[in-house]
Parts: structure tokens; C-alpha cells; sequence
């Protein structure tokens, strides 16, 4: 590990008098925002009040969210394939995989995602940053960390993005998870429901399908309506879905979530 994210963390010259410009928040927005800017010959700095850059993409959203969608391109493999030609029997046949140790070996790696943008950040793209740390906006040129003010030509707030659930009875209950919370989930679900087909939703629903869950995903809208894809492009991914024994819920909206204490059905 490179770094200890317990503590602040300070890359940045405390001579410099101005920057041109200072981005709140180290996330996908800031973070690249800085290394574009810094790489057309800027001054910047970004200050993110977590204890690593990247955001959520590293900590609970995009990296996770390919780890679990490779699994499941893997375990789709394995069960269409299942003991034909040259490839083995998968061991649980077409049975249950157990999720909880695949998040398990997801925190205990998690570091290393934060490692290699921490030496990217620092020793590759050469950025400026302060960690482990808020940031105080006094104006639109000044923000002080810590006692310490900081000046700047331009001001960029970037403080990352948030999961929108729907508001119906049920929201609250025990076993609604999204990727924020998805990392605490403490039992092997058996039978899930993703509401929403989009980017992540699809991949989720493809996660739990592969895993062996009763999976159901539904939409709003009719599915991949929002993707510039040809019909039979369409056509051939929920031919697939379907395939694979997933249930396909479009152009339903849900109206609530059913349980006493935790989620026992939607509607």
C-alpha cells in the first residue's frame, strides 16, 4: 500500500500563490478534469475530503461493478458449457455460487485500486492534491483546507453523483440495497429484484441471474430504449436474457416495496 487513507494526505506546493483552477471533489469529474487540465500545461489543485482519489468508481461503483460482471460473464460460460467438449463440470452444477466471498476478496483488494490511482495521480500525471480533507468555499476564487486559503482563477465543484431510489412505501427496508450499500450486504440472496434496465442495472441483473438468484428485472420504459442500438441488436440481447431464465418487466413502474422488517415482495 502506498499510502495510509487514514490520514491527510498532501501533495502540492505550498509556495504557489494562484491556481487556475481548484476542482472540490477527486472523483471521475475531478479527477480527470484535473489530469486534462494539468496535461494542457494548468495549475491545478483538487481537494476530495475522502481518503483516496477516484471517487466511487474504486470504492463502491464502476471497478466492483466490473469485477461482478466479469464473474458473471465467467459462471454464464461455465453453465452453458457445463461439462461439453473440452471445458469441466462447474462444481455447484446449476446450483446457488455465494456472493459474500466474492465482496470479501473485493475489500480485500480494494486498495490496490486506490494504490494505483494515488501513484497515477501523484507520480504519473503529476497532480496537485489535499486528502482526507474538506474544503471550505469562502467565493468563487478562494477556498480554504484546514486554516489554509487557497487561490484560485477558476472553481469547479465535482462532488460525485448519488444512487436515485424511487419513493415508495418500502424504500427503507432491510435488503434494498444499490451500489452505494451493495458492499454490506451480510446473506446469500436467493431471489432479487433490479428495478431499472440501464448501464448498471442490466450488468446487476446479469450478476445475479449467473449466480444462480431468481432474478426479475424490471423498466420503466421498454427495454434498451434508451441505447442508440438496431432493433434486432435489441432483439437479440433480451432474446438472451430470457434465454438464460431471466424474468423481463418492461414498461412497469413499481409501486411499492412489501415486507415487515425486510423485503419480502414488490409491487
Amino acid at each position: 500500500m502506498l499510502y495510509d487513507n487514514t490520514k491527510p494526505m498532501d501533495n502540492y506546493d505550498p509556495h504557489k500563490k494562484e491556481y487556475d483552477v481548484i476542482f472540490v471533489g477527486g472523483g471521475a469529474g475531478g479527477r480527470f478534469g484535473s489530469s486534462y487540465f494539468r496535461a494542457m500545461g494548468g495549475q491545478q489543485l483538487t481537494i476530495d475530503k475522502d481518503g483516496h482519489l477516484g471517487g466511487k468508481c474504486p470504492k463502491n461503483a464502476c471497478v466492483i461493478h466490473h469485477y461482478l460482471f466479469d464473474i458473471a460473464v465467467e459462471l454464464d460460460l461455465a453453465r452453458l458449457l457445463d461439462d461439453k467438449r473440452w471445458y469441466p463440470k462447474l462444481p455447484t452444477g446449476s446450483g446457488k455460487v455465494e456472493i459474500l466471498p466474492m465482496i470479501e476478496d473485493y475489500l480485500k483488494g480494494r486498495d490496490h485500486a486506490y494504490d494505483i490511482m494515488y501513484y497515477q495521480s501523484k507520480s504519473q500525471l503529476e497532480l496537485e492534491f489535499i486528502l482526507n480533507r474538506k474544503a471550505e468555499i469562502k467565493d468563487k476564487n478562494t477556498v480554504n483546507v484546514d486554516g489554509k486559503t487557497f487561490k484560485t482563477k477558476n472553481l469547479i465543484v465535482g462532488t460525485g453523483s448519488r444512487p436515485m431510489i424511487p419513493d415508495v412505501p418500502g424504500k427503507d427496508l432491510k435488503g434494498v440495497y444499490t451500489y452505494e450499500n451493495f458492499l454490506g450486504l451480510d446473506y446469500e440472496p436467493k431471489d432479487v429484484v433490479v428495478v431499472g434496465a440501464s448501464k448498471t442495472g442490466m450488468p446487476w441483473a446479469s450478476f445475479f441471474n449467473a449466480v444462480g438468484c431468481n432474478t426479475t428485472l424490471i423498466d420503466m420504459n421498454p427495454f434498451l430504449s434508451a441505447f442508440n442500438l438496431d432493433d434486432d441488436v435489441k432483439e437479440y440481447v433480451i432474446d438472451g436474457m430470457k434465454l438464460r431464465g431471466m424474468k423481463l418487466m418492461d414498461e412497469t413502474t413499481l409501486v411499492s416495496i412489501n415486507g415487515n422488517g425486510s423485503v419480502r415482495s414488490v409491487t
